[in-house]
């Protein structure tokens, strides 16, 4: 149940047995359905999560419309970042597109990790920086990039998406009609 998060974790930094037996009551293991919210907009987002198996959507609605942030998959973290950090109510929604198992913490408990096993706390900051990167990086796709340079980049850095998330959350994701996704898609496929 906590090999990955052990996993993971060790990526970054290396953690004593003495320390893991301060994490690993923390993390609750929880399960959930496909289509389950385990936040929705107006909600203050309590809990991290980290992904043992399935896929999580984190999106944002706006008149009817779907925006989708990102993608969270095994071996990664997913929350509605800003709310979870800051305590206020978020305009996100995190939502299950698969059946997931998952390692819940509460943030009064990431509090505890930090004094407990102050080395938490750099991890967590790298956690952080990584969120940053990408986001940034999402960001100035879609300002410097056209919708078919940002396909390929999602294409080439995360191949296993295209066959698990529909393609309605891809579009969105990229910021392009599904019609226009499916013209991006058959574009491409003559030119190969």
């Amino acid at each position: 149940m906590y090999d990955q998060l052990k996993a993971h974790t060790s990526e970054h930094i290396k953690l004593t047995d003495h320390q893991w037996a301060e994490i690993i009551p923390l993390f609750k293991p929880i399960e959930v359905t496909k289509g389950s919210y385990l936040i929705r907009e107006g909600q203050t987002s309590n809990y991290i999560y980290f992904i043992n198996s399935g896929l999580l959507r984190m999106f944002y609605l706006k008149d009817g419309e779907e925006t989708t942030r990102y993608f969270a998959t095994e071996g990664y973290f997913a929350t509605a970042l800003t709310s979870f950090l800051t305590r206020k109510p978020t305009v996100e929604n995190v939502e299950a597109l698969e059946n997931c198992e998952l390692l819940q913490l509460h943030f009064d408990d990431l509090q505890l990790l930090y004094k407990k096993v102050p080395l938490w706390e750099t991890f967590f900051r790298q956690l952080l920086e990584e969120a940053y990167i990408i986001t940034t990086k999402r960001i100035e796709g879609h300002i410097t990039k056209t919708a078919q340079e940002r396909y390929n980049d999602f294409v080439r850095y995360n191949p296993s998406l295209l066959q698990r998330v529909p393609q309605q959350y891809i579009a969105t994701y990229l910021g392009i009609t599904p019609v226009s996704l499916s013209r991006l898609r058959s574009k491409i496929s003559k030119t190969k």
